[in-house]
């Protein structure tokens, strides 16, 4: 935080924020999408938050719903996204077992 701060000269760093959540957002659901290919999920459902502030694009994607994998539409879609791509195809508990053994 005081390298950006060092780096904006002190100005409002809101941008940097936001850019770092896009990032983070699209790193997350890449994670996602390698995680689901490994266990062989074949389609997956785009999903917004539902309510009054879901752009249209995110709108439209999920009308769209399902996609194959390959086919999935970015997430996230813009900056401030909050949609999720979620298996369509029911994930087998294996996805989990690394969590699980570690669990204790």
């Amino acid at each position: 935080v005081t390298a950006v701060q060092d780096m904006t000269q002190g100005a409002s760093i809101r941008a940097v924020q936001a850019m770092v959540d896009y990032a983070m957002s699209g790193a997350m659901s890449a994670g996602t999408l390698s995680l689901y290919a490994a266990e062989g999920v074949q389609t997956v459902s785009f999903l917004t938050a539902g309510d009054g502030r879901v752009c249209p694009v995110c709108e439209s994607d999920e009308a769209g719903n399902p996609y194959a994998l390959s086919d999935a539409p970015p997430c996230p879609e813009h900056v401030g996204c909050r949609c999720v791509l979620d298996s369509a195809d029911p994930l087998p508990l294996s996805a989990f077992s690394d969590f699980l053994a570690n669990a204790a």
